[in-house]
């Protein structure tokens, strides 16, 4: 019986440790920094930033990449087509 016990103490603790983890977001500064540089843009013709949606996780938007272990923007990356008319302005 003390093994049923600890194995289900054990799949309650990795629940829960998944379960706040999947919902952690991204560092405030980060998605106001973001937010803050996306409000700058007045062109957007491709819908490059329309994942950027304040209070979501900014690790999950378009074009940006995260540390794992601290959920901190690690790179930006957007990318137009040649064509002037898709650069977001």
């Amino acid at each position: 019986m003390a093994f049923t016990s600890s194995a289900s103490s054990l799949l309650v603790l990795t629940f829960l440790c998944f379960s706040i983890s999947a919902f952690a977001k991204c560092h405030v500064d980060d998605e106001t920094g973001l937010l803050a540089f996306k409000s700058g843009i007045t062109q957007d013709p491709t819908g490059m930033l329309s994942s950027w949606i304040p209070g979501t996780d900014c690790c999950t938007w378009s074009g940006i990449e995260c540390l794992a272990r601290n959920k901190r923007v690690s790179s930006l990356s957007l990318y137009g087509e040649s064509d002037p008319n898709f650069f977001v302005t």
